[in-house]
């Protein structure tokens, strides 16, 4: 191999080594570039990948590409890229005396009209899952409370781009509706009326502030819809697992006496 690529240098070609072999640390350390394509099955679906282990000088912003070999030819398969066009405004679904509504109604009707008044849900997503996955049902929801002058508090995770998250919700809902909406995390340098920010403090301050803002909140008077990314209190308070539970199993109690 080192014989090979010195040729390719002197004379200003290229090289192309395939190999059958999964390890190739003995040749990345000769080239400027690893490709390495494989292939799984879910369910009765063959999915091919090609998976960019290195790029000199590149930074690889797909690791993993999906790929098709139909009729013969490599064709890879774009980035999925989400466009609003011309959103129509969130219609309510008027929650019950004992139930508040998913915001769809077919989820509704396997759920006996929605979620149980003061209920505290519990949502587990396999780690091999995106997170967006829970996106589309978490938005109607969040949407239905807003679209009804509910308040709405999101504690995000710590990765978890603010904006983008009001970018979802906020077309379809009238900008006055949102006064009554927070987002309890990380703004990432950029001051937003949604953003409650939490960074840079210890849980205790972080779960007194979040305390303060739900009781803000709550002035309303009106049910209040909480969503939290627990994966992001595991992470961030590790050593600080007792005070973690004693807040949730407290906070469980509050939604649950105020049938939030």
């Amino acid at each position: 191999e080192k014989l090979l690529t010195s040729m390719v240098e002197k004379y200003d070609g290229f090289i192309i080594f395939l190999s059958e072999q999964t390890d190739t640390a003995s040749l990345e350390y000769l080239v400027d570039g690893v490709l390495e394509t494989s292939q799984h099955y879910y369910k009765t679906y063959r999915i091919r990948e090609v998976s960019l282990e290195k790029l000199k000088g590149v930074p690889i912003r797909r690791p993993k590409t999906p790929f098709t070999l139909q009729e013969g030819r490599f064709t890879a398969f774009s980035r999925l890229v989400h466009e609003k066009q011309n959103p129509s405004k969130f219609i309510s679904i008027t929650n019950s005396e004992s139930r508040f509504s998913t915001g769809n109604v077919d989820l509704d009707s396997k759920l006996s009209g929605g979620f149980k008044k003061g209920a505290v849900v519990g949502i587990e997503i396999d780690s091999d899952v995106d997170r967006f996955a829970f996106v589309p049902l978490l938005a109607p929801l969040t949407l239905n409370f807003i679209s009804q002058d509910n308040p709405v508090l999101i504690s995000s995770s710590a990765d978890q781009d603010i904006d983008a998250i009001v970018n979802y919700l906020s077309p379809y809902v009238e900008s006055e509706k949102l006064k009554n909406f927070k987002i309890f995390g990380h703004g990432f340098g950029t001051s937003s009326e949604y953003v409650v920010e939490r960074e840079g403090m210890d849980f205790e301050t972080t779960h007194t502030k979040w305390i303060k803002t739900y009781n803000a909140l709550k002035e309303t008077k009106k049910p209040l819809l909480m969503s939290v990314d627990y994966s992001f209190v595991e992470l961030a308070y590790q050593s600080q697992e007792k005070l973690v539970l004693k807040a949730l199993i407290e906070n469980s109690r509050t939604i649950r006496h105020n049938k939030d």
